[in-house]
């Protein structure tokens, strides 16, 4: 028996490849002019409109407060105290959660749209009369989701969803009113997507007096896991106006459900939901990798059967800390024996698709390739195949995937 060794190397590159990262939300806030009756615009594009901004811009900054807080003037509303340059650290510029921290931090708060428009808070000794200033107002709309899309825990006469009393859009012609006066009853808006939700807005029944004078709020993405919003909110104290409850902060839901504490005469109630769509931006990360293998084959009779087993290891890192993307893998190989008069060549083009499906994800990808050689051995020609799948898992949130590949590759001569 004669053993022919054969040694061959093989190496792969794989760099830059380019995907695309998971979305990241992005809220945001509306901005006013500081004082739109100058008719003036100190803002580097010339634009002072009124718009929303999203939290990530720098904008100016003024604070509110409804209580005097000393220092602070209170000049063209009675129940508005304002100030942005008495502090040490001078007029601010800020992004949208800096300036809400700033504001919180000197006892106040950031002003509300309304406040600014109406030339509450003007001429504060920082230029910002014709800036564009961050206002708390977020940008949401009140949703009045149609009736078809709110569901009740009873309903006074059974009437049916949509008709009788059980009609709680907002300006609706009645309201709903529950079977019976308990507490826990509760209305439910369906938004029809989950969506960054801001507040409520409550409102008691036509021409009756009654109305809810307090209740919680609880929300849900998918109508079965619940979580409560914090605090107890004061509803109405007449069955026409509409009272709106802004929330400490804002949370992704889908259902939004007003849970009845107390109220006057029957549990009535009309309401729709401050919320706006989630907005996203994305962002590019570059994946870099190497991958070095080593292949060995020895042949064991004098008509060769070879056998090799070829583990590689594959590194790959990404720089940006949450990405989805797909990677291809072109590789070439050369393969050289050591047997006398026998010349091995071999090139292999192949393809491997990888995508990432969050910050922790596992994929699986699955490498084909036929390998024809021919040596210049008489009456040895050899055909090879070889089938090999690639297991990858990421192990941080800034992604480093590790992958282990086994091949075995079979070869028989003719």
């Amino acid at each position: 028996m004669r053993r022919i060794p054969v040694r061959v190397v093989l190496a792969i590159e794989l760099l830059n490849v380019i995907c695309n990262a998971s979305a990241q939300v992005v809220t945001h806030h509306r901005v006013h002019v500081g004082k739109s009756s100058l008719n003036a615009c100190d803002e580097q594009n010339g634009n002072c409109a009124a718009t929303c901004a999203p939290d990530i811009e720098i904008h100016a900054v003024r604070c509110c407060s409804s209580t005097f807080i000393s220092g602070w003037s209170n000049q063209h509303c009675s129940n508005v105290w304002q100030e942005s340059d008495i502090w040490a650290e001078g007029c601010q510029e800020l992004t949208y959660s800096e300036a809400h921290n700033f504001c919180s931090a000197k006892g106040g708060r950031l002003c509300r749209e309304d406040e600014i428009k109406h030339e509450c808070v003007t001429t504060t000794g920082c230029s910002f009369d014709t800036r564009l200033i961050w206002t708390q107002t977020d940008c949401c709309e009140t949703q009045n989701v149609p009736e078809t899309d709110r569901s009740y825990s009873s309903r006074y006469q059974n009437a049916a969803v949509g008709t009788g009393h059980a009609r709680s859009m907002l300006d609706s012609a009645q309201a709903w009113s529950a079977a019976a006066n308990n507490v826990g009853e509760w209305m439910q808006i369906d938004l029809g997507s989950v969506q960054h939700v801001t507040g409520v807005v409550v409102q008691g029944r036509v021409a009756y007096d009654q109305w809810v004078t307090r209740f919680c709020v609880r929300t849900s993405d998918d109508g079965s896991s619940w979580s409560d919003i914090p605090g107890e909110f004061v509803g109405n104290t007449d069955g026409s106006t509409k009272v709106e409850v802004a929330f400490q902060s804002q949370t992704l839901a889908r259902f939004v459900r007003f849970v009845v504490q107390s109220w006057n005469r029957h549990i009535s109630m009309r309401a729709g939901v401050r919320a706006c769509p989630q907005t996203t931006t994305t962002t590019t990360s570059t994946w870099t990798a190497t991958m070095t293998s080593t292949l060995s084959m020895t042949s064991t009779t004098t008509t060769p059967t070879l056998t090799a087993t070829m583990t590689t290891t594959l590194s790959m890192t990404s720089t940006s800390t949450t990405s989805t993307g797909t990677a291809t893998v072109t590789s070439t190989r050369s393969m050289t024996s050591t047997i006398t008069k026998s010349t091995w060549t071999a090139t292999m083009t192949s393809t491997l698709s990888m995508t990432s499906t969050s910050t922790t994800s596992t994929g699986t990808a699955t490498v084909t390739s036929t390998r024809s050689m021919t040596s210049t051995i008489t009456k040895s020609t050899w055909t090879a195949t070889m089938t090999s799948t690639l297991s990858m898992t990421s192990t941080t949130t800034t992604p480093t995937l590790t992958a282990t590949m086994t091949t075995t590759l079979s070869m028989t001569s003719t």
